[in-house]
């Protein structure tokens, strides 16, 4: 006769976490990393211009948080948070 596999919430275990929470997870403790280290920054830095795709820092700084906001929005679906980001034409 087969053993029926019992989950682990049955054995008292605890549930691992949703893929996407570890992704969330991991996502946060990269971004806490990011600004750790550009606290480390002196103002002038952080507004040199470079060569790149974006012209210093602080537009990178800026597209990384838009970006945040707009994945938010898809994730969270809510049409307040898109009209934030991209107004409604009139």
């Amino acid at each position: 006769m087969c053993q029926q596999h019992n989950s682990a919430a049955e054995q008292g275990q605890a549930q691992p976490k949703h893929q996407a929470l570890l992704e969330y997870d991991y996502h946060m403790w990269a971004t806490d990393k990011v600004f750790d280290r550009l606290k480390e920054l002196r103002d002038e830095v952080y507004r040199i211009k470079m060569e790149s795709t974006f012209s210093c820092v602080a537009e990178v700084m800026s597209h990384i948080l838009l970006a945040d906001r707009v994945w938010l929005g898809v994730m969270s679906d809510t049409a307040s948070m898109r009209s934030r980001i991209r107004p409604a034409a009139a």
